[in-house]
């Protein structure tokens, strides 16, 4: 019986002992990498093309970081790394993203800039020969255009308002070939009311278009053919005087009866 007692006592012993050391370990603290280095991590993994990693890497520190400056910036590089993997509406996001919190950047004019850049690049479609596609969707370049004048507005002297231009100018003139083929889309179909209307909304909303003659022939060919020859004979006679040496500006309405006739400007 005692060597029983005696057993027991050992073994309870050895318990407390060995609890005892477990008490004695230091915890073990999960560790954060500091931000100021994922950041750089992250720089390093774009700079080497590793964009997937590299994302995940700003990402963390735009997610632990919010509201400051360096987290603000990680989503600008988030952008830039977008830009690089041509996904334009991810990288309009995190330039959107990083103005929110900084919106009196010097960097400011710059994010504007590439905001501009992603939706002239959105116009493209086709992956060997790119082109602006004029039956798709336009936001892109009526974004664009908005864009292009909030820029010349805040910065007018910009080094980058060059290239902002040709973005503009390029959105218009697709712009203008997307209302002629909707106006000869309807057009073709009989529909000359609203052909009418869409080519009237293109002269005036697109003065410098290069075939604006061409398109004001169809004008006043749709108003004869809508019943409207007081319109069209109006409009020829417009048409010879500019040609006869007066303004060369694109026709307004002929006459306050034409907004009516065609329908006003043609709605988005």
């Amino acid at each position: 019986m005692k060597r029983r007692r005696r057993c027991w006592l050992t073994a309870a012993v050895c318990l407390l002992a060995v609890l005892a050391l477990g008490a004695c370990e230091a915890p073990k603290v999960k560790t954060k990498t500091p931000a100021l280095l994922l950041y750089l991590q992250g720089q390093r993994l774009a700079d080497q093309e590793l964009y997937g990693e590299a994302i995940a890497k700003f990402q963390e520190v735009a997610d632990t970081n919010p509201g400051t400056l360096l987290g603000s910036f990680a989503y600008l590089r988030i952008a830039e790394v977008r830009m690089a993997q041509q996904d334009w509406d991810k990288a309009e996001t995190n330039y959107r993203l990083f103005l929110t919190g900084n919106q009196s950047s010097h960097l400011t004019p710059y994010v504007l800039y590439k905001l501009a850049q992603t939706n002239h690049e959105q116009s493209f479609t086709g992956v060997f020969f790119p082109a602006r596609e004029v039956d798709r969707d336009q936001q892109p370049n009526r974004e664009t255009i908005q864009e292009y004048k909030r820029f010349f507005f805040l910065y007018p002297g910009s080094i980058y308002l060059p290239e902002m231009r040709v973005f503009a100018n390029d959105a218009r003139i697709t712009l203008a070939e997307y209302e002629r083929r909707v106006g000869d889309f309807y057009y073709n179909r009989e529909n000359y009311h609203a052909a009418a209307s869409r080519y009237l909304y293109l002269l005036r909303s697109y003065p410098d278009y290069k075939e604006s003659d061409q398109v004001l022939r169809r004008l006043i060919q749709s108003y004869r053919r809508d019943q409207q020859p007081a319109l069209a004979d109006e409009l020829e006679r417009l048409t010879a005087f500019r040609k006869d040496g007066g303004p060369a500006a694109a026709p307004a309405a002929p006459g306050a009866a034409a907004d009516e006739a065609a329908g006003g400007t043609a709605q988005r």
